[in-house]
């Protein structure tokens, strides 16, 4: 649904190559969390590719981040096995690949 803004209803479903156990998608972004506790988000994503090319690895804090979301078109939050949230912002993630 890139560009379509919130709550878009989409046109259906696509495989996407990779496998994670937890996704969360926001604003033109897709972010997910590996069996291996990795944070990755969805690189290439325009208009003409909405399934974008390949997931990229993001830094993650020292503590594993077991469930991920994307609150809005601003921030992307984490939470860790003790329960203690980590956020870091769009352009953060995808420029520096780091997670806060």
């Amino acid at each position: 649904t890139y560009g379509s803004g919130m709550g878009s209803a989409g046109t259906g479903w696509q495989l996407v190559p990779g496998t994670l156990k937890w996704i969360s998608s926001g604003l033109d972004i897709v972010v997910g969390v590996t069996a291996d506790d990795e944070v990755v988000y969805r690189s290439g994503i325009t208009p003409e590719n909405p399934i974008g090319s390949s997931w990229v690895s993001v830094n993650s804090p020292h503590e594993l981040i077991l469930q991920i979301d994307v609150n809005g078109d601003k921030e992307i939050l984490g939470i860790n096995q003790d329960g203690e949230n980590f956020s870091t912002c769009y352009n953060s993630c995808l420029v520096k690949n780091k997670f806060k």
